[in-house]
């Protein structure tokens, strides 16, 4: 047996040990990769199947007044009005349930609330 024998011989030995650890450890990263995006699209996909918050309602949000610009299935973007103008807020949908989100049920309030707001903005 001669030398390059040997060295293809051993080559082959370690590829063959290496490769089913290898896959191991790359199916591991791809997961943990995988996990983050899927809660995300789990809970965003919750969030927009509950018919109790829908783009355009008016909610308090932390105690703010905002409204629902949309839900994705990653993330909701929220309106609000406050002294810096007319801020939209991008909030992960697995934030949403540490969030306080209430939803304002009466009209009288909506109409006199984030309108009057804009209207004293933009004056």
């Amino acid at each position: 047996m001669n030398i390059e024998e040997l060295a293809v011989g051993t080559s082959l030995d370690i590829t063959g040990f290496l490769m089913p650890w290898l896959a191991a450890l790359l199916s591991i990263i791809m997961a943990l990769m995988i996990k983050d995006w899927a809660t995300s699209f789990a809970k965003g996909l919750k969030f927009k199947m509950n018919r109790d918050f829908n783009p355009g309602d008016v909610v308090l949000l932390d105690g703010e007044e905002a409204v629902i610009i949309t839900i994705g299935v990653t993330k909701t973007v929220f309106e609000k009005v406050n002294n810096r103008g007319i801020v939209w807020r991008y909030v992960p949908n697995e934030r949403l349930a540490y969030l306080k989100l209430e939803k304002v049920v009466r009209s009288d309030v909506r109409k006199n609330g984030s309108e009057k707001k804009k209207e004293t903005l933009l004056s």
